[in-house]
């Protein structure tokens, strides 16, 4: 964070930050919904927002809130959140995509017409964009007020934004955003299998991480 804070999330030991050397654990015993953090972002305010089994969670000031019906979202169990879009802290959930805008969650306009199946990866990137991964296989960039679909071989298991904004995209293959498309990347042997996860190192090196 802006501090030099680190924080973690982790299975079943609820919520961590390093600072300055040392290391405080937040749990269910510290207002924590549980201690289970599936996925963890930061919105521009400072905010921590965080999915649990319990649903989505805000964190602020060393307090945490679980986010209900009563907030706007319809559904308690989320699949995904960003918190660094332009257009505010963005969640997903099997029902759709919500956008807080003063307070509450609202539903985040623009969805083209179609069966994609449920929302399961947002990306916020840096210029701007919103891309959602949904359980189809299709990927939807919204950008500028307009949306865009993109089709990908098998299910969505990462969406992510390289250093130098390039967007990729991890499943039954790998594939990079470019020329208007995704393309897959071709690799040496029996393929990947099964992506999960996908980086980029200083050097530019890509790493995937493999079921």
């Amino acid at each position: 964070d802006e501090q030099g804070g680190l924080w973690i999330g982790t299975y079943g030991g609820g919520l961590t930050l390093l600072k300055d050397g040392r290391f405080r654990t937040f749990t269910i015993q510290d207002g924590l919904p549980d201690d289970v953090v599936m996925a963890l972002d930061r919105d521009r305010q400072g905010n921590l927002w965080m999915i649990t089994p319990q649903g989505l969670v805000r964190g602020s000031q060393g307090k945490f809130t679980r986010v209900t019906a009563s907030d706007g979202l319809p559904e308690v169990r989320a699949t995904a959140v960003c918190g660094n879009s332009p257009e505010g802290v963005i969640a997903a959930t099997p029902k759709g995509i919500y956008r807080l805008a003063q307070g509450r969650f609202e539903p985040f306009p623009l969805s083209p017409a179609g069966n994609r199946g449920i929302p399961e990866h947002l990306l916020c990137a840096s210029d701007g964009s919103v891309w959602i991964g949904f359980s189809s296989g299709v990927i939807e960039r919204r950008l500028n007020g307009a949306s865009t679909l993109f089709p990908l071989r098998g299910q969505v298991a990462r969406l992510y934004e390289d250093p130098n904004g390039g967007v990729w995209a991890a499943g039954k293959e790998l594939a990079k955003f470019q020329n208007g498309r995704f393309e897959a990347v071709p690799v040496e042997g029996d393929g990947l299998g099964n992506a999960y996860t996908v980086c980029m190192d200083r050097e530019g090196g890509v790493w995937v991480g493999l079921q």
